[in-house]
């Protein structure tokens, strides 16, 4: 892990999506306060998140990243499915 000094500019990849330029402007417990967004965002992160170049971040960057996909409508538990006649569910039967 490359040690980096108060002023030094990095890069860390945000979401593993997008690669962000910051300065430090901290450092604390061998955690890292980073400047970014013109100086009005703050964050900690630690060494292993930081890169010298936007060229190592990017490299960092997984290739293939998962898309998010919704559930199937054949997939969703639907209400009427559920069982409300089990102790504990709330149902008093009645």
């Amino acid at each position: 892990m490359k040690q980096f000094m108060v002023g030094d500019t990095v890069y860390f990849v945000e979401s593993n999506t997008r690669v962000i330029g910051a300065e430090i402007v901290g450092i604390q417990y061998g955690r890292y306060i980073v400047a970014y967004n013109g100086g009005s965002t703050k964050i900690c992160l630690s060494g292993n998140r930081l890169f010298a170049t936007s060229e190592d971040a990017m490299a960092a960057v997984k290739k293939s990243v998962p898309v998010h996909q919704e559930p199937s409508p054949s997939s969703w538990r639907l209400r009427r499915d559920l069982p409300v006649s089990e102790p504990g569910d709330g149902w008093t039967g009645k």
